[in-house]
């Protein structure tokens, strides 16, 4: 419903669309008939309960993610016909686990690793979002997690003519998830690819790093 995420979702090259996904004919149009998996990320409980129980009268067999704050409302996402429920509250038991380890002698190594592998296994899919209107990069629950964002390289900017392995962005911790030239969306480029004018290059990685790396970009 964030118009802005939606610019800036189809900027990156994203097939997006604009409008309520409780209502059946948003769905339709989405072509939710011929969709392999629906995934609800935002935190309305009320809007994610309307948009389960109108998928499920269109498509009875789509396996439904959703993903919450908490686990308050489990038993009624599940009987709407959620498949899966993850809430965020996940994230607080893994930090316990990993205290817990460490307390009993567990090695940092072998701690640390398997924590990330839990989350790559668990977040892998609703670990980035496009930010909109009403998102507060200062909140610590978006600052921890990171966001995709394209920039647009026009006019005098520094990146343009440079390669993308010359432009050394992982020095400022993001990662370059595709290049779009005119309609065209190349994912994971190459670091040959060289920057034109008018490309959008689509970043991911924590907010204050997408900023720098940004402002990299235009200036130098």
């Amino acid at each position: 419903m964030d118009i802005k995420r939606v610019h800036e979702a189809h900027d990156a090259g994203e097939a997006v669309y604009y409008g309520d996904a409780a209502k059946q004919s948003v769905l339709m149009a989405a072509e939710i008939n011929k969709a392999k998996v629906m995934i609800i990320t935002f935190s309305d409980f009320h809007a994610t309960l309307k948009i389960i129980k109108t998928t499920r009268r269109i498509n009875k067999d789509i396996p439904i993610l959703v993903r919450t704050l908490d686990d308050s409302h489990l038993n009624e996402l599940f009987e709407a016909g959620a498949t899966e429920v993850i809430p965020d509250t996940f994230e607080s038991s893994i930090m316990l686990a990993s205290h817990l380890m460490l307390m009993i002698g567990q090695p940092a190594s072998k701690v640390l690793r398997q924590t990330r592998q839990i989350r790559q296994d668990r977040y892998k899919i609703l670990e980035n979002f496009y930010p909109g209107e009403d998102d507060n990069p200062m909140e610590q629950h978006q600052v921890m997690k990171g966001i995709i964002h394209s920039v647009l390289v026009e006019g005098s900017m520094h990146a343009i003519g440079h390669r993308l392995e010359d432009l050394d962005l992982e020095n400022y911790n993001v990662k370059v998830e595709a290049i779009k030239r005119g309609h065209v969306r190349g994912e994971n480029p190459s670091g040959e690819t060289r920057i034109r004018d008018d490309d959008h290059i689509v970043l991911s990685g924590l907010i204050e790093d997408i900023e720098r790396a940004e402002k990299y970009l235009i200036a130098g």
